[in-house]
C-alpha cells in the first residue's frame, strides 16, 4: 500500500510509545499475542483415553553391547534389569504414544524409544508412566532425555558403562551396581532432587558444576573445586565417575 509522507509520519506518531494512542495500540498488540499464547497452551485438545503400549525387543544375534536411548517428555520412569530381552516394558499414558526402533551395527544393538508427551490441556489429569526392563547380559550405554520427571533407576544388576541423563526439574533416584570395571554418569537437570546410591567397594569420584547446589557426600573426601572422591578410589578395580550440572539442586551420593 503506498503511503505519502504525511500518512507515514502520522502512523509513526500514532505508534510511538510517547503518544497515548501508540501506548494503547502497543497494549492491544501485547494482549493479542498473550491471548494467542494462552490459547495455544491451555486450549483443550481432543479427549484421549489412557492407553497401555507394551513392547518386548529381543537381543539380536551378534550384539555384543547395547546403546539405549530414551526420548521422553514429562514422565514417571522406572528402570530395572530383570529381562533376557534387550528391552521390555510398558507405557501407560493419555498424552503420549510409543515408538521403538532397534538395529545392530558393528556389534552394537541400538535401541531407541520415543514417547514425547503432547500436553495440551494442562488442567486435566496427566498420566504418563514408563516401566522399562533392560538386559543384564550386555554392557549398556544409557541415554535419557526427559522433561520434568520422576526417575527411579535401578541399575544394580546391569553393566551400565555410560549413563547420560538430561531432564527438567526432576526427582532422580539412581542405584548403581559394580558390574562395570569403568563407568561414567553425566546428569544435567533443572531444579532437582538427586539421590544416588553406590556399592561400598566401588571407587567413586563426583564433580559438581553449575548453579547453586546443596551437596551431601558422606564418606567422600573433599578435593576442592567441587570434586569429591571415595578414599579407595585410586586403588579400586571398579570405578565410577559422576558429573552433575544444571540448576539449583539437592544432590546426595551415599554408599550402601
Amino acid at each position: 500500500i503506498g503511503l505519502n509522507k504525511y500518512e507515514r509520519n502520522l502512523w509513526v506518531a500514532l505508534l510511538s510509545r510517547g503518544s497515548w494512542l501508540g501506548s494503547l495500540l502497543s497494549f492491544l498488540i501485547i494482549l493479542a499475542v498473550l491471548w494467542l499464547v494462552v490459547m495455544t497452551i491451555f486450549s483443550p485438545g481432543p479427549a484421549r483415553n489412557t492407553e497401555t503400549y507394551r513392547f518386548d525387543t529381543p537381543r539380536e544375534a551378534g550384539a555384543k553391547r547395547a546403546n539405549v536411548s530414551l526420548q521422553l517428555g514429562a514422565v514417571r520412569l522406572t528402570i530395572a534389569s530383570s529381562t533376557t530381552s534387550l528391552a521390555a516394558g510398558a507405557l501407560t499414558s493419555n498424552v503420549a504414544h510409543l515408538e521403538t526402533h532397534s538395529e545392530v551395527r558393528s556389534g552394537v544393538q541400538y535401541f531407541t524409544l520415543t514417547a514425547p508427551a503432547e500436553v495440551r490441556n494442562v488442567f486435566g489429569r496427566l498420566t504418563n508412566t514408563l516401566d522399562l526392563n533392560l538386559s543384564r547380559d550386555l554392557p549398556v550405554d544409557l541415554s535419557i532425555d526427559a522433561g520434568a520427571s520422576k526417575l527411579t533407576l535401578d541399575l544394580t544388576q546391569m553393566t551400565a558403562e555410560n549413563v547420560n541423563i538430561s531432564s527438567g526439574a526432576s526427582s532422580i533416584n539412581l542405584d548403581f551396581g559394580d558390574r562395570a570395571i569403568s563407568a561414567a554418569a553425566v546428569i544435567n537437570a533443572g531444579a532437582s532432587n538427586i539421590r544416588i546410591r553406590v556399592p561400598q567397594a566401588l571407587g567413586v569420584r563426583a564433580t559438581v558444576q553449575g548453579g547453586l547446589v546443596s551437596k551431601s557426600f558422606p564418606g567422600f573426601a573433599d578435593l576442592g573445586n567441587s570434586v569429591y572422591e571415595t578414599d579407595q578410589y585410586a586403588s579400586s578395580t571398579h570405578k565410577l565417575q559422576i558429573i552433575f550440572s544444571g540448576g539449583v539442586s539437592s544432590i546426595t551420593v551415599e554408599r550402601r
